[in-house]
């Protein structure tokens, strides 16, 4: 995974580096394999701490941001964020394969049924 953090008007901060680090390789297993770009954007503003996350793979694209009195508050919530957006295209994708393959099952038995009747019908 490739990870690139800024900081806009503030010193960096080592010790949030390795936090953003962690929680990019912990969300990056909600991706699979598929490999994946992830931007972090630190920034102080009117005494609030403000963070933007962005996540892009070959399949999907993830943004979020937040603001709160700490950065690592802000870490958590934008990582929280993203995960759940992870989470709802990863439940849409699974009930939508699911929704399509039933169909297709159902289909294919009332057509062989149908074709039953069809050819048992001439017998009579």
């Amino acid at each position: 995974m490739d990870v690139k953090i800024s900081f806009k008007d503030f010193d960096h901060e080592p010790h949030l580096d390795e936090k953003v680090h962690e929680r990019s390789e912990k969300l990056s297993k909600l991706f699979g394999d598929n490999p994946t770009h992830a931007s972090w954007n630190f920034s102080i503003e009117e005494g609030n701490h403000h963070c933007e996350a962005k996540f892009v793979g070959p399949k999907f694209e993830y943004h979020a941001s937040g603001h709160s009195d700490n950065f690592y508050k802000t870490l958590d919530l934008v990582a929280q964020k993203i995960e759940k957006q992870a989470q709802k295209k990863h439940d849409k994708w699974k009930d939508h394969k699911h929704s399509t393959s039933t169909k297709k099952v159902v289909e294919d038995a009332y057509n062989k049924e149908e074709k039953i009747w069809n050819s048992n019908s001439d017998d009579f």
